[in-house]
């Protein structure tokens, strides 16, 4: 195996009001380059869960993802090499960067599924992302009549057939990135907000008695990268800075070009 070296990465720069998209897809990138490029630059941590790993293609995705956290928050973390990155976790296992290694306020949320990882970034305000892949096989009207809201519910069995399938994950989606957004994941109850679309592409969110939000705290994006897979991110904005949308992808972790996938869905 090779012995690990300073990776160099391009510094990027982030306004407060902007918040980041990086896209990859795992596929593209040849398993032996990342055996032996990106195993030294795991920490004991990230090691020893890569070798719990069973599967080939899991083991894959779980490398690559933990070298795109890395390698991008290396970008904005000016004179942090990224295999020197430390991480901690809130009590609900939600990853920040350690205090002592910030320059600035960042924030990160990491997401996958079939194909594609996704990580998004801003400056002093919670994120939070959900990617999933259309084509799996899931039992929607079990979960949404189990933990969604009853308008949510309600309003997928009144939809057409061939529409159900693509508003169940914009649904789950949208309440995904919600929950990660908030830093408690699954400790919040799925059915204590509500997610509508007052229009084709707008996106709107209301909260029951029990959870004490307001929906002008936030803002909603819903992304569709490929066919196969469509993204959520939820931003608590600032009312100072409403949030601006930049994606970039890479391959290989080495460059990355700024992208326009296409916006279905959001509330800004």
């Amino acid at each position: 195996m090779k012995s690990k070296s300073k990776q160099k990465t391009s510094i990027m720069k982030i306004a407060e009001n902007e918040t980041h998209i990086w896209f990859t897809y795992d596929e593209e990138i040849n398993h032996d380059f990342a055996l032996n490029n990106y195993v030294p630059f795991l920490s004991h941590q990230e090691l020893e869960q890569y070798q719990k790993l069973y599967f080939d293609k899991r083991k894959h995705q779980y490398l690559v993802t933990r070298m795109l956290v890395r390698n991008v928050l290396s970008r904005y973390l000016k004179g942090i090499p990224a295999e020197d990155i430390e991480f901690i976790t809130n009590d609900h296992k939600k990853p920040y960067v350690l205090p002592e290694q910030l320059v600035l306020p960042l924030q990160f949320n990491i997401s996958h599924t079939e194909k594609m990882i996704v990580i998004a970034v801003s400056v002093g305000i919670e994120i939070g992302i959900d990617v999933e892949y259309l084509d799996r096989n899931n039992s929607a009207f079990e979960i949404a009549e189990r933990f969604f809201a009853e308008n949510e519910y309600q309003y997928l069995k009144a939809l057409p057939d061939d529409q159900q399938k693509q508003r169940f994950f914009s649904l789950w989606t949208l309440k995904e990135a919600y929950i990660k957004a908030c830093g408690k994941g699954l400790y919040i109850p799925l059915d204590e907000f509500c997610f509508s679309y007052p229009s084709f592409n707008t996106i709107d969110i209301n909260f029951s008695t029990y959870r004490h939000d307001d929906p002008t705290n936030w803002q909603f994006w819903q992304i569709q990268p490929s066919k196969q897979h469509l993204v959520s991110l939820a931003v608590k904005q600032s009312e100072q800075h409403p949030q601006n949308l930049i994606m970039y992808k890479t391959t290989h972790l080495l460059g990355s070009e700024v992208v326009s996938y296409p916006v279905v869905a959001s509330k800004c």
